[in-house]
């Protein structure tokens, strides 16, 4: 009887040869398909999380805003000096923030009063329309310590008489509130009124 033992293994025909190559390499295509896939998947929900939070911090409102500003709509110009109106807002933020109140130097429709600015005298508050130097407007920080609501009674601008005025005037003002931690950035709030003058000698 002939040894099993020494029986010569089957050859493999060249179909099977064949087949073992092809399922070979799909597996590996398959393998590096289910890859890329996950590096896609990741990629996309790391820029949709990336792409989410700039939207978020677009649309985040800002820690400090003014709420309400009243400007008194009569006032005798020999009081003009010492009138006052009143800013209101509220502060999230975790600092103390500072403002100044910027005012457009001139009415754009009236010709016997010019608005001008209470500092004036410095040399880099000359020749600029409108100014958005802080040392040249009124300022005040912090305007709160802490969160919470605030208001701040701010001096209107000083004001000109040009001419010889009629016993009533109407001047345009427009203002705008600034953080004075960030003098470069968009104004926090812009308002305008007309104020009527009584010119009272």
């Amino acid at each position: 009887m002939a040894n099993s033992e020494n029986k010569p293994e089957p050859t493999k025909s060249s179909f099977d040869a064949v087949l073992d190559l092809l399922t070979g390499r799909i597996g590996k295509i398959t393998a590096l398909l289910g890859a890329v896939a996950a590096l896609l998947v990741m990629v996309f929900d790391t820029g949709k999380k990336t792409i989410d939070k700039i939207t978020a911090s677009m649309t985040q409102a800002p820690c400090l805003v003014v709420t309400q500003s009243s400007i008194p709509a009569k006032v005798k110009y020999s009081e003009w000096d010492g009138t006052k109106f009143k800013l209101k807002g509220h502060n999230s933020c975790s600092s103390e923030p500072g403002l100044y109140v910027t005012f457009l130097r001139r009415s754009a429709s009236e010709t016997r009063f010019i608005v001008g600015i209470p500092h004036d005298d410095l040399p880099q508050c000359k020749g600029l329309t409108p100014i958005h130097e802080q040392a040249c407007w009124g300022r005040k920080k912090p305007v709160i310590i802490g969160k919470g609501d605030w208001d701040w009674d701010v001096l209107l601008p000083p004001l000109t008489r040009l001419t010889n005025p009629r016993g009533t005037e109407k001047v345009l003002i427009t203002w705008e509130v600034r953080d004075m931690d960030n003098p470069t950035k968009p104004p926090i709030f812009v308002d305008s009124a007309t104020i009527e003058i009584q010119n009272d000698g």
